[in-house]
This record gives C-alpha cells, sequence and structure tokens, in this order.
C-alpha cells in the first residue's frame, strides 16, 4: 500500500505582500484518502524552509521554539507510519477515523476541530464534465504518491504554466493544448517572460513533469490527444563537477579565521565535505545521527522512493570539528544556519582563504563556456561534490553510494570519471617529447 506523510504550510489567503501566519499543515495520503491536519501552530512563511522544517531561530510569542515544532513533526511522522505498519501487521486496513484520533492524540488537539475534515472525505468525487484542468493535475499528483520535494517542484511547474496560459488567454483543457502551444510557453521560459529566465537544464525538468502529467492521463483516459508525441523535449546537459582539492579543503581545515562567523561557516563546509550528504540533510543532523563512530541518516530526497539509511564513518579531521560543539545545548550536530545564508558565507570564505583560482564551466542560462573564479560559484553543494571528486578515482561507486546515497550505478558519478590534468601530461612528456 503507498502511503505518505509530510508537512506544510496552509496555501495564503491574504493580499500578496502583506505579512500573515499560516497553519502548519500535516498531509496524510492514502488508498486515495488525502488527510491535512491542522498541528496547532501558525507559522510565518519567511519562517519556513522548504526541506519541511521551521527555521532555527524560530520562536513563538508564547516560547515555542523550532525543536519543539521540529520535533513534533518527527513525532507524529514515526506514529503515522507505525500505525500504517501495525495495519500490515495485523492484515487491518487503515482507516481514515483511526489517523485522525491519532494526529488528534498527538498533537492535543479537540476531535471537535477535526470534525469537519471527517466531513468533507464524505463530499462525492466531483464528476469528469465538472473537473478543472487543475483538478486533473491534483488528481494526478495524489496518484503518483509525490515526495514533498516533488509535490513542490509540480505546484511551481503548473503555477508557471497556467500564468503563461492566463497572459496568452488561453482556457487549458487536456484536449487544447498542442505541440506549438508548449513550444510558445518554453520560449516564455527561457526569455523570462513568466520570471527569471529559466536555464535549459531547469527547463528540461519543467517540461518533463508536464509530459509525466500527460502521460498520466492518457492511461487514465482522461483524454486521447498527447501534445508531447510532436514535442522534443531537449536532454539535460552538465559539464564536468567542480569541486576543491584535498589541498584546498585542508587549508581551510587548518586555516585560522578570526571572524566567528566564518569559522563556523567554515567548519559547518568542512565537515560537509568530509560525510558528503545533501545540505537539506545536512541541517537536520542531530547528536543523535552519531552512531558508532559514524554519521547514520536517511537521505530526504529518496526517502519516500528508495529509503536506504546512509553511513558515512568520521575520519578523524570530522571528530574533531564536531568536538569544537559538544557544549551546544540544544541537538544540533552543529551551529546551522538557513541554506541561503550558508551559501553567500561560502563564497565570502573562499574568497577570505584566497581559494579563487579560475575554472571553466557551462553557463546554466547561455550554455556557453565560460571562465568564472570557483569562489564566485561556490556552494554548499560543492561541498557534496568535493567528496564524491577526492574518492572517485580510488574507491569503488558502490561504497561511495552507500554513504551519499546515490545508488551504484547513478549517471551522476560518471561525471566525475575525466581525464586527470597528471595523466595527461605524463602521457605527453613520455611519448611526444
Amino acid at each position: 500500500m503507498k502511503k505518505s506523510i509530510y508537512f506544510t504550510l496552509e496555501k495564503a489567503q491574504g493580499k500578496e505582500g502583506q505579512k500573515m501566519f499560516l497553519p502548519l499543515l500535516a498531509v496524510v495520503s492514502f488508498k486515495g484518502i488525502r488527510i491535512r491536519f491542522r498541528m496547532g501552530y501558525n507559522i510565518s512563511p519567511s519562517d519556513w524552509m522548504e526541506e519541511g522544517c521551521v527555521q532555527s531561530y524560530f520562536m513563538t510569542d508564547n516560547g515555542i521554539d523550532a525543536d519543539k515544532v521540529n520535533g513534533l513533526m518527527n513525532t507524529v511522522s514515526s506514529a503515522v507510519n507505525n500505525y500504517f505498519a501495525q495495519c500490515e501487521i495485523l492484515h487491518k486496513e487503515p482507516s481514515e477515523k483511526g489517523v485522525i484520533n491519532l494526529l488528534c492524540e498527538l498533537t492535543g488537539r479537540k476531535k471537535r476541530l477535526c470534525q469537519k475534515k471527517e466531513k468533507a472525505s464524505e463530499i462525492k468525487e466531483k464528476p469528469l464534465k465538472t473537473r478543472s484542468f487543475m483538478d486533473y493535475v491534483n488528481r494526478c499528483v495524489e496518484y503518483k504518491h509525490l515526495s514533498e520535494n516533488r509535490r513542490k517542484h509540480y505546484k511551481s511547474t503548473f503555477r508557471h504554466f497556467m500564468l503563461f496560459c492566463d497572459r496568452e488567454r488561453i482556457v487549458p483543457t487536456l484536449d487544447n493544448i498542442t505541440p506549438e502551444i508548449l513550444e510558445r510557453f518554453k520560449e516564455q521560459m527561457q526569455t523570462g517572460k513568466l520570471g527569471d529566465p529559466k536555464s535549459r537544464n531547469t527547463l528540461t525538468g519543467i517540461l518533463s513533469r508536464i509530459k509525466s502529467f500527460w502521460r498520466y492521463c492518457v492511461k487514465m483516459g482522461y483524454t486521447t490527444n498527447n501534445p508531447f508525441l510532436r514535442f522534443e523535449i531537449e536532454p539535460e546537459v552538465y559539464g564536468n563537477p567542480i569541486y576543491i582539492t584535498k589541498e584546498e579543503r585542508d587549508t581551510l581545515y587548518y586555516l585560522h579565521i578570526p571572524d566567528e562567523r566564518l569559522r563556523k561557516t567554515r567548519d559547518i563546509f568542512v565537515f560537509q565535505c568530509l560525510i558528503g550528504c545533501r545540505v537539506g540533510d545536512l541541517i537536520r543532523l542531530k547528536k543523535d545521527n552519531v552512531v558508532n563512530g559514524a554519521i547514520e541518516y536517511i537521505p530526504r530526497k529518496t526517502k519516500d522512493e528508495r529509503p536506504v539509511i546512509a553511513r558515512v564513518p568520521l575520519c578523524p579531521k570530522a571528530q574533531s570539528i564536531l568536538d569544537r560543539y559538544t557544549t551546544q545545548e540544544d541537538e544540533k550536530l552543529l551551529p546551522f544556519i538557513s541554506p541561503q545564508k550558508y551559501n553567500d558565507y561560502i563564497k565570502e570564505l573562499f574568497k577570505f582563504a584566497n581559494i579563487t583560482r579560475t575554472v571553466t564551466r557551462l553557463n546554466p542560462l547561455t550554455r556557453q563556456e565560460e571562465r568564472v573564479s570557483i569562489a564566485d560559484i561556490a556552494s554548499s553543494h560543492m561541498a557534496r561534490r568535493t567528496f564524491i571528486g577526492i574518492l572517485h578515482r580510488k574507491v569503488k561507486n558502490e561504497v561511495i553510494g552507500s554513504m551519499s546515497g546515490h545508488s551504484a550505478n547513478s549517471k551522476a558519478f560518471s561525471r566525475y570519471y575525466h581525464i586527470e590534468d597528471d595523466t595527461k601530461r605524463d602521457a605527453v612528456n613520455t611519448y611526444l617529447d
């Protein structure tokens, strides 16, 4: 049985730009049933992170902090998953009432606050003739049981598509979208008429999600029209991954940094270089993720589709960084900051450390080669690439994947297997000089 639980904020009803606080929702889906349960907290969108938690500095007027809110979400998620597991063991069908009662018990919410949801579940499904285009999109999302991150991508994709339709005065249906309309949508996304200009790879992802939606509609018999039969999506193109060398990483590790903010950024970045996780997983790490001298966690990106435990032994450098923060009062592994500030500080850190060598990359918008300072493109994901890049010539893919969360046959690994300059130099000096 497919099932999922994730957390989000209720859709804003106020005017754009108005400061507001939105109810925190637990969204539970199983067997075609979808429950949207208010957790009892109102949160500003600026305090909500796309990874599904509140910022570390979050605090309510009555003193409830981020650890308590995030802890409640973890407790609810575990309890709901345990409920489904128990149902399977006992060969018992899970019920909407059972889930709602469990949520009420865990959150202390009164059952009368949930009665509206129970009543709403009795509303009959809309007949085909009265369904809107977005009704079909929402049904597709529920049918696919997408992870929270993929749901957000779908939501963003169709928000752009509906904005395009509105600008073009198109009332979208499953039968009136043509390859020509898709071409116009693609052109407006590329040129920035629907917001910031989108790179080729980003646009490929957007169009692939729309294509996936249309395949679902054809499969379910909602339409025979498939505009993608005559519309080609360009494949994603990536250049060689750019990462720092082991020597540059160690330069950062040993560097004396008077500024506390940059010093903490250095510690977090180097630690990420030594364990290779994504930034979304990094900021969730707590002290209890350290198990027998190793970091253990389930990568969030693949949690709903391929849940495996990534285990990364702590080398002496990684352990020494953790030892600097053993006196922290909270349960966080390190003094994490928001991903955006983290990326900004990393660029500043590279410039302070004089790691500014020039690198060649493909410009994500123009797809043309350009030469830039590595400090200008440094980011949290460069730490993950550094972890893989240092290991890729010496360690099997299966070993790296068990620590990074990649599958052993991931296409990502092939990008790291380019010929090194030292190998080229030896070949030229040996055979051509």
